[in-house]
């Protein structure tokens, strides 16, 4: 299960998920989750204007706050060698009954398999 790339560079994550297909045998699995496009953290993010690529933030604690979109990351898997078995977004809607807060929150949620070699 995967809940890390959010926070890679976007310059290295077709690297990184090279290097993680790579460890698979073929018809191998990833199980994919982490955020979503349009999740409350990048709508906040987007209005301090700290953008550093499509779709990413620089958090104030210097590190990446990528939010995906299903075409995105099926294109950074496909390129990879990774077909995508299911790919969808998750929605949750989060309360916080003492502090009188509704937070809704996007997640991205996917398997993705290792093609077999020809």
């Amino acid at each position: 299960m995967i809940f890390f790339l959010s926070a890679i560079p976007p310059a290295e994550m077709d690297s990184v998920v090279q290097k993680l297909v790579a460890t698979l045998k073929p018809g191998g699995s990833i199980l994919f989750r982490d955020y979503g496009r349009f999740d409350m953290a990048m709508l906040r993010n987007h209005r301090k204007g700290n953008k550093v690529a499509e779709d990413c933030y620089l958090k104030a604690d210097g590190t990446f706050a990528t939010y995906f979109s299903i075409e995105a990351l099926t294109s950074i898997f496909s390129k990879a060698g990774c077909s995508a078995l299911e790919c969808k977004y998750c929605t949750v809607r989060l309360q916080n009954r003492k502090r009188g807060l509704t937070m809704y929150r996007v997640f991205i949620q996917a398997t993705f398999v290792k093609e077999e070699s020809l």
